[in-house]
């Protein structure tokens, strides 16, 4: 099994919704990213242009390499009261 470990300012994620042909931003989780942030941390779910970053495969499973400043935000969970 192979570990992620991005270097300098790239963080690695993983599409959580499939992509429509006129869609601006796309949803991904964080699944790997280098030590030293605390902004951002693997897990969350990001908002980033669809067509940035560089996108690679391990096995099966394809992932994109993105620098930390293309991160529009991230998504957080609230509880509605």
């Amino acid at each position: 099994m192979k570990r992620i470990r991005p270097i300098n300012d790239y963080v690695i994620i993983k599409k959580t919704e499939q992509e429509t042909r006129n869609e601006v931003t796309r949803k991904s989780e964080v699944v790997a990213m280098n030590n030293g942030r605390d902004d951002v941390k693997v897990g969350d779910t990001v908002i980033h242009p669809s067509h940035s970053g560089t996108p690679f495969f391990l096995g099966d499973d394809e992932f994109v390499a993105i620098h930390d400043k293309e991160i529009i935000c991230i998504l957080d969970e609230v509880d509605e009261e």
